[in-house]
């Protein structure tokens, strides 16, 4: 039999994230083979249909979407704060459940990426596929060869470890940084660890991926060799 976690089943439909299925499962009455599923970690038949409320629940299509983020809006689907939501730029999202692949934190602008595909999610975010992401920062300051130096070699802050692949000097107090891993505001705390400001922080390429000309605020639809780059 070839079986599925509800909870991975649910989300990958687009009717909850995996995390609030617990939750899903309790206000919604979900069965297969006439059997209530009411924990997320039951594994389902995924050749036999699984019903919600009596609705054979069905397949979505999977959307793949860039969009080129403005500084001062958040990479998530809910803000108590009430910010401006970087999805709210995309207008399918009123429609379908999309969520950021990844994170870019609320003072930085440029390059991110949204799905209804976890598998494509992890893909691109989990280490172990070391897809590599690339940033243009415009410091308050040009490094030092020992910063830069101590940049490279590796760094640990507050017990975490911080690795940047690449670093190059641009001119004019602008560098390029390449990441393989996407840490929490990483560039940002690796900065902060030597003293010095970031006045702008854009990223530029997502594996393949890349910003070129997309003006602020748009957004385009991957294209099928795009997305094949990182499911291969």
């Amino acid at each position: 039999m070839s079986s599925q976690r509800i909870d991975a089943f649910l989300a990958e439909r687009g009717l909850c994230a995996r995390r609030k299925a617990e939750f899903f499962l309790r206000d919604n009455i979900i069965t297969q083979s006439d059997q209530r599923i009411t924990l997320p970690g039951h594994r389902i038949n995924v050749l036999e249909p699984v019903h919600c409320n009596g609705k054979v629940i069905k397949e979505v299509d999977n959307y793949y979407i860039a969009l080129n983020k403005p500084i001062r809006y958040l990479c998530s689907n809910y803000d108590k704060e009430q910010r401006d939501l970087a999805i709210s730029l995309i207008p399918i999202a009123k429609n379908v459940r999309l969520h950021s692949v990844g994170r870019l934190d609320y003072f930085s602008q440029g390059l991110i990426l949204f799905t209804n595909d976890g598998d494509f999610t992890k893909r691109v975010t989990h280490p172990s596929f070391e897809v590599e992401k690339e940033y243009i920062l415009d410091l308050e300051r040009s490094l030092t060869r020992l910063e830069c130096d101590r940049i490279t070699r590796g760094m640990v802050i507050d017990g975490v470890q911080y690795n940047v692949k690449q670093i190059d000097f641009l001119g004019a107090h602008k560098y390029s940084i390449i990441l393989q891993e996407g840490k929490n505001r990483e560039i940002r705390r690796i900065f902060e660890s030597i003293s010095v400001k970031i006045k702008n922080l854009n990223r530029i390429r997502i594996g393949s991926i890349l910003l070129k000309d997309m003006a602020i605020g748009q957004y385009r639809y991957l294209t099928e060799s795009e997305i094949k780059t990182f499911m291969d």
